[in-house]
């Protein structure tokens, strides 16, 4: 399967649609501005909405916490 990726740029919450082949929008995800994490919030198409966050300062290994995510 292939999908596209568009972002509005320039975005203070880093906005991009994530589209299918056929065109039709699968997920769109916005980045939170001001975080102590890398926080993405992921809305698919179908309604279902989930949280991704990258923890920073682990130096030997990266730690990304998927929240509500059913």
């Amino acid at each position: 399967m292939v999908y596209q990726a568009e972002t509005q740029f320039p975005s203070i919450h880093d906005k991009t649609d994530i589209y299918d082949a056929s065109g039709n929008r699968v997920a769109h995800i916005e980045r939170k501005f001001f975080t102590l994490h890398e926080r993405h919030f992921v809305t698919m198409a179908e309604g279902a909405s989930f949280e991704i966050s990258n923890e920073i300062l682990h130096i030997i290994k990266d730690i990304t916490n998927i929240v509500n995510m059913e």
